[in-house]
């Protein structure tokens, strides 16, 4: 196919010189039936797989108010009040918390699960300071605990009611820190391999998982240990969320087999400290109706909403109690799989149909779609009816000859062809053409008679 202005176009000699299979007029009216009736119903399957998409999301987002609101788990907690014992499936607890929480009691509330994760961040903080301290050679100075800023309380008073032995508390009380990374020169970073993995927003999704289809860019092990890039290392169980859009909502959790990554300054990283589950916190931060608190107050540029890391700290979230936490997730995970689970056969559906369509039409075209009637006009009975009515109106078919040509003769002409366009303007100026140089006279006198009588050839014919 040849090409024009960056578009492909279909050349008319192409379209003129097609060879068609025609049927009889009578299969070709069954065959038209056929199709029309078979597409309708293909029509009417895409309208149907495509109000199912909007529908899935809807489930998705009502699960997911449900997880944080205390519905998904009511239950649950019904069960834990009767004395009934709960079971905990394999797999549940978070792998990359595991063993953590042994501090943690079945009747443990949320509010004295904050109490300890705000004395385990305290005491995460001094133990880092004490680190520096040490590695400054240095002793630290008198009432240097006092420096420690501790997160202020969530104002409850305008969000919405939790159920009993939960609490309110913002992202900051409950990571042991929210920040960001820094994009590297770029001859700090290569593509498709290196020693640690670079993420950006591109490799985030709206389903918690990583997505390296696109994007994958990599930094040495020198540039990620070094500088700022030091403190956007990211670790499993680390959760990360884009701050720059749209869309804004894009959330993933750092699996285990990922030991050690890298970050630009579009995403945030939340780490958990001890006694909050990694994947509590990504779905929570997955929710609509709990991201939309900071999503409404973000910063608006050049169109687009872009969020900061003290709207990022200051996020309200739902706590529940540890116990709880693992069965919000092991609900929420099983409902969020099977939503994904009947996406995907919706997208495998919308290709079926696509062959489908293709496989009616190309056994239209072979004769296999309906079947043939001995007693239909044949179809070169129609040909002639054709040709005859068309004689008898005057219309005339001029006849196509194809241009045989062998190697040598088709190449000539085509350039012939070629020269006669640029050559024309030349004939004024041979006469004037350099005595000295008598070869290239000769020449070009030798190339313009021929165009002349290819042009001639060419009228005649």
């Amino acid at each position: 196919m040849q090409s024009g202005v960056g578009q492909a176009r279909v050349p008319k000699e192409f379209i003129l010189n097609t060879t068609l299979s025609v049927p009889p007029l009578a299969e070709q009216r069954r065959i038209v039936s056929k199709i029309e009736s078979l597409q309708e119903r293909s029509s009417r399957a895409r309208v149907a797989i495509s109000e199912v998409g909007p529908l899935l999301e809807q489930f998705r987002q009502s699960v997911l108010a449900a997880a944080f609101s205390g519905r998904l788990t009511a239950a649950w907690r019904e069960r834990r009040r009767m004395g009934i014992p709960a079971r905990r499936p394999p797999g549940v607890e978070d792998e990359n918390n595991s063993g953590k929480n042994a501090q943690a009691t079945e009747d443990e509330t949320a509010t004295e699960l904050l109490a300890r994760i705000r004395t385990e961040r305290r005491h995460r903080w001094e133990q880092s300071e004490l680190a520096k301290y040490k590695a400054k050679a240095k002793k630290p100075p008198k009432d240097w605990q006092d420096r420690y800023e501790e997160p202020e309380p969530v104002d409850a008073s305008e969000l919405p009611e939790l159920p009993e032995g939960w609490c309110w508390t913002r992202a900051e009380e409950i990571c042991e820190y929210i920040t960001k990374g820094t994009t590297p020169p770029k001859d700090k970073m290569t593509q498709d391999r290196g020693d640690v993995r670079f993420l950006k927003v591109g490799n985030l999704t709206f389903t918690g998982a990583l997505d390296f289809a696109k994007e994958n860019a990599y930094i040495n092990s020198e540039t990620h240990s070094t500088g700022v890039y030091s403190r956007s290392r990211i670790y499993p169980g680390d959760v990360l969320m884009n701050l720059v859009g749209p869309p804004l909502g894009k959330v993933s959790l750092i699996p285990p087999e990922i030991e050690q990554s890298n970050v630009n300054q579009a995403i945030a990283i939340f780490r958990p400290v001890n006694g909050l589950n990694s994947r509590y916190l990504t779905l929570a931060l997955t929710t609509p109706s709990i991201l939309e608190r900071i999503v409404s107050r973000a910063k608006q540029t050049s169109g687009q909403r872009n969020l900061t890391l003290d709207l990022s700290r200051g996020l309200p979230l739902p706590l529940a109690p540890n116990e709880e936490q693992a069965e919000i997730v092991r609900l929420a995970q099983f409902s969020l799989d099977l939503i994904e689970g009947l996406d995907a056969m919706l997208v495998a559906s919308e290709v079926a149909l696509t062959h489908l369509d293709q496989s009616i039409l190309a056994k239209a075209f072979r004769g296999e779609l309906v079947p043939q009637d001995p007693r239909d006009e044949p179809a070169s009975g129609l040909l002639a009816r054709i040709r005859k009515e068309r004689e008898g109106s005057g219309f005339r078919v001029q006849e196509r000859r194809r241009p045989v040509e062998d190697g040598t003769n088709g190449v000539r002409n085509r350039l012939l062809k070629i020269l006669s366009k640029r050559l024309s303007r030349y004939g004024r100026l041979l006469p004037a053409a350099p005595r000295t140089d008598p070869y290239l006279r000769n020449y070009l006198m030798r190339l313009l008679r021929q165009v002349k009588r290819s042009r001639k050839f060419r009228s005649q014919s």
